[in-house]
């Protein structure tokens, strides 16, 4: 018996709501007018022609002393020139790294600027 009375109570607490539940509209497009063909614009008023200006007349004042010429002597080419690319640092920096002893029996040095550590 109460079996019978707990089933109807779940039935009306599941069907009731759908029962009273709103149903939703099925959406309608909005109707989008066709096309107009674009009217032309009126012509727009014509700018009044500027007032002709005269180019000023006035030379300017010398405000730097005329140039003086130094002959440029041609400083010697460096034999360097050309034979030490970033290609050939990068290299020599990355076997210098590769060579030093293991860090493991290289002493930690403190930076510049800083105290050593005090030995204990």
């Amino acid at each position: 018996m109460e079996l019978k009375y707990l089933l109807i109570i779940m039935a009306l607490l599941y069907i009731l709501p759908e029962l009273f539940r709103r149903k939703p509209k099925k959406y309608e497009y909005p109707t989008i007018p066709e096309s107009m063909p674009h009217k032309p614009y009126p012509d727009a008023p014509k700018a009044e022609p500027l007032p002709i200006v005269k180019p000023n007349t006035v030379t300017p004042k010398a405000a730097m002393p005329p140039e003086v010429h130094i002959p440029v002597v041609a400083a010697e080419p460096s034999p360097w020139q050309g034979q030490l690319t970033m290609a050939n640092i990068q290299t020599g920096y990355i076997f210098a790294e590769i060579l030093q002893p293991p860090r493991a029996y290289r002493p930690i040095k403190p930076s510049r600027g800083l105290s050593p550590r005090p030995k204990e």
